[in-house]
């Protein structure tokens, strides 16, 4: 076909809700030549069965069902078995919008030495309606900086470039649980050039059953390990204790830790080059509100507030997270709860401008050549 074969690598454990939509989404494709390998990590319920069936109706499907191992060693041995010089990475409960795989192949076609190519996407929440999320457009040459402090690339958005990535550089490291994307992404953006499409081309499932919402803790612990690497490697090492540990109590020692971290992140900050210092400003900010959310969520306003002093971070808040924390300080129970209140007034908004997901996806089929898509 004269077209670079794209392999499409989505492991799923226990995804029979999702499973079929997520594989239909990469077969309804607007480009052709792709194969979809599906690795079936141990299901217990009917993901196997589905599998199967869809196999036998798309002999694009391939799929490997086999016993639990878990996710790291499922998206390495994805990686392994892919066919094609490009590999898209998928999860068991997106969507794909129809132009996703040719606008991916396309920015490799206009840069040959791309690595990895993300995109935008699009929230879908449990009521199955599509709350548009406004992807922040970083220029390409900031990608290497604000990957060594947040996930700069949504997981299942990237293709990956086999033919400037070598093995030894796109694997899946073990010891990274629940942030393998996010260490993975860091050593990618480090070795070659990187872009993020700033079009939303996934439809990315948000749920309670959703790894981000049952894994939070030690996501976040993972996350502070990948930090912690990162400042050591361009020569701010930062030692931290308690706060590595998802359950560690309440202590002044907590607070201490963030205080090392964000002074250690302000250091390399401030020996940034010019050329670099938005995207050095802008990992700042995310790992300070990484901090802030850490501390309100997982120990209350307590740990907030004293971290907050302890910074500008009051000067950062908007003015609505700003007064709760502020006069509800001696009842930091009542000010948690208000902040809450907050972020679900916040969220209902969102989901009172959503959409039906059946419609947004029909809306992408038939728009002749994706041309809304285009950037």
């Amino acid at each position: 076909m004269g077209e670079p074969l794209v392999s499409v690598v989505l492991p799923v454990f226990n995804g029979a809700r999702y499973i079929e939509a997520a594989v239909r989404s990469v077969l309804a494709q607007s480009y052709a030549n792709l194969d979809l390998l599906v690795i079936d990590d141990g299901s217990t319920d009917d993901t196997a069965s589905i599998l199967q069936r869809l196999g036998r109706d798309d002999g694009r499907v391939r799929v490997i069902s086999r016993e639990n191992r878990g996710l790291i060693p499922t998206l390495n041995e994805g990686l392994q078995a892919a066919r094609g010089q490009l590999v898209a990475r998928m999860d068991a409960d997106d969507i794909c919008y129809p132009e996703r795989i040719a606008q991916q192949v396309a920015a490799f076609r206009a840069r040959p030495d791309l690595a990895m190519c993300g995109t935008g996407f699009d929230i879908v929440n449990e009521q199955d309606r599509v709350q548009a999320f406004e992807t922040p457009h970083w220029p390409d040459e900031d990608l290497p900086v604000l990957s060594r402090f947040f996930c700069a690339f949504r997981h299942s958005t990237v293709m990956f470039n086999r033919g400037v990535l070598g093995a030894d550089v796109l694997v899946y490291r073990t010891g990274y649980a629940h942030a393998e994307d996010f260490e993975l992404f860091r050593r990618v953006t480090a070795h070659a050039p990187t872009r993020i499409l700033p079009q939303a081309l996934i439809a990315y499932r948000v749920h309670r059953q959703s790894v981000t919402a049952t894994r939070a803790r030690e996501m976040r612990r993972t996350h502070l390990r990948v930090v912690q690497e990162a400042l050591r490697e361009t020569g701010e090492p930062v030692r931290l204790g308690p706060l590595l540990e998802p359950a560690s109590p309440m202590s002044a020692d907590l607070l201490e830790d963030m205080l090392r971290l964000e002074r250690a992140i302000q250091a390399v900050q401030a020996r940034a080059p010019a050329t670099q210092q938005r995207a050095y400003d802008e990992g700042a900010r995310g790992m300070f509100f990484f901090l802030l959310h850490l501390a309100q969520e997982e120990y209350g306003s307590r740990l907030a507030t004293a971290f907050l002093d302890a910074t500008d971070g009051w000067a950062r808040l908007r003015r609505r997270e700003r007064l709760p924390l502020q006069r509800l300080r001696r009842a930091p129970r009542l000010a948690g709860g208000v902040w809450r209140a907050i972020l679900d007034i916040e969220q209902l908004g969102t989901q009172l401008r959503s959409r039906p997901l059946a419609q947004v996806v029909a809306e992408r089929a038939s728009a002749p050549g994706g041309a809304e898509l285009q950037a």
